[in-house]
């Protein structure tokens, strides 16, 4: 019954995720057209042409104006522009390599992980532009499809787990050298990090929550959502949730520890700065919530993942890899990273 149910709810997944995802699109160059051209008309500011260039170089190459009549343009969804054009993934089948043995890969990501996964931020979020960037360079890989499921719980299992879908991200990796068979270690192959990133605890003005030491946590309600990871909770001796030391709570997003928070239902929300940021800043909150940045609750890694069960688990994760060095030598990286980070923060 499982087996049969599965694809099924697959299936359900991405004609959901296709319907919803109305913004961004394939754009086909006329007669006339510079990316600042195509910029203004998609977008209505010709300085979103670096955006238009960042997600086609790999079609476009270094210089931008090479455009070429009738050449087909991804469009990223950005603040909610382009609307109308042919619907795409948030990636474009490239031209099979030769003798066609190279890599297809089901990419499988989330909404509410601002700003690294976010089919309405700058090219998906941070790491979805990492992530697909490195595919794009990648000499192993044919081709490459972007597949949107906002139940994060279902993504580890059944959506990886079961291969239904080739390789999730972004995922946080446990101390696998000191646990290799904690569960994810156990089940999964991770990528190379794709970014480090400080988790920090945020609670109320009215009721801080200092922390200096492990134990200034005992005995409080910390809220983190379904499907994030807990390990750093449990780690270094800490036995957080193994020894009942804190009260866990899990709702389903990121909004809704906040809301909690707000409301006075927990003590405190542990998730990254990043994504606790925006949260806050959605919401309305940056004067209701304060960040204790004297000391972080854990230094993390982002990663991708391929189940170990995969038939090609190990190429996929090698193909990501080699394309993730790729463009950390050529500086690619660095520019995706940055860009997206002066993006977040001026939104502060």
């Amino acid at each position: 019954m499982l087996g049969k149910l599965l694809p099924a709810c697959l299936a359900m997944f991405v004609l959901l995720t296709n319907a919803a995802s109305a913004c961004g699109g394939l754009y086909r160059v006329k007669s006339g057209d510079t990316l600042t051209v195509v910029a203004e008309r998609l977008y209505g500011d010709f300085g979103y042409w670096t955006v238009l260039h960042d997600a086609n170089l790999d079609r476009i190459g270094i210089d931008p104006g090479r455009l070429k009549l009738g050449q087909t343009l991804l469009a990223p969804c950005v603040d909610g522009k382009p609307v109308g054009l042919e619907p795409a993934t948030a990636a474009l089948p490239r031209a099979p390599l030769s003798g066609g043995s190279g890599l297809s890969i089901n990419v499988l990501s989330g909404d509410d992980y601002a700003p690294f996964a976010d089919r309405d931020g700058l090219n998906g979020g941070m790491v979805t532009d990492v992530v697909l960037r490195a595919l794009s360079v990648s000499p192993q890989v044919t081709n490459y499809q972007m597949i949107w499921v906002n139940d994060w719980a279902a993504h580890l299992d059944p959506l990886l787990s079961n291969a239904l879908l080739d390789m999730g991200f972004p995922w946080e990796k446990p101390d696998c050298d000191a646990d290799p068979d904690a569960g994810r270690c156990a089940t999964f192959l991770f990528s190379d990090p794709l970014f480090e990133m400080l988790v920090l605890l945020f609670s109320r003005n009215d009721r801080p929550v200092p922390f200096r030491h492990d134990g200034d946590l005992e005995g409080r309600s910390i809220c983190r959502p379904a499907g994030f990871a807990t390990h750093d909770l449990d780690e270094g001796g800490r036995n957080w949730i193994r020894d009942h030391k804190i009260s866990l709570i899990r709702p389903r997003s990121v909004q809704d520890c906040f809301q909690l928070l707000s409301e006075g239902m927990v003590d405190a929300v542990a998730v990254n700065e990043f994504t606790g940021r925006a949260a806050m800043r959605e919401m309305g909150l940056t004067d209701q919530i304060r960040v204790e940045e004297a000391r972080p609750v854990s230094l993390v890694t982002l990663h991708a993942v391929v189940a170990r069960s995969h038939p090609q688990g190990e190429q996929m994760i090698a193909a990501l890899n080699e394309g993730l060095a790729r463009i950390r030598q050529d500086g690619t990286y660095q520019r995706i990273v940055g860009q997206h980070l002066a993006l977040f923060w001026e939104g502060q």
